[in-house]
């Protein structure tokens, strides 16, 4: 995180713009009798976006700590992709791709747990 004063950024806003995009990271822009304000990439705020999004929801928060937690230690196994395309994965996941189910799904690595839970 870099701070840079209003008349600093006003007058390299191309630098500054450029720096955020390179950087992968945030510019705070201090201004004297005003609040102050924050610079960043599109592509760091869409990814701030989305982990707001997937930690909004209490139940999602459980399950992320609860994964990462597993992963840490080292409870975890490699799983092979799905390919839809190949008619032996078609039909393993044509129930819960049948329109009564709902369309979210997600992978669980973990042991214990399903290859496959939608929810």
């Amino acid at each position: 995180m870099r701070v840079v004063n209003f008349s600093d950024a006003r007058n390299s806003l191309k630098t500054v713009i450029d720096q955020v995009t390179v950087d992968a990271n945030f510019t705070v822009i201090a201004r004297r009798d005003a609040p102050d304000a924050v610079v960043m990439s599109l592509d760091t705020f869409n990814s701030l976006m989305e982990t707001v999004h997937l930690l909004r929801s209490p139940a999602n928060a459980a399950h992320l700590a609860k994964s990462l937690s597993q992963y840490r230690q080292g409870r975890v196994k490699p799983r092979a992709l799905v390919d839809l395309g190949d008619a032996d994965s078609k039909t393993a996941a044509a129930d819960c791709l049948d329109p009564g189910c709902l369309a979210r799904l997600h992978l669980v690595a973990g042991p214990g747990s399903q290859d496959l839970e939608a929810y």
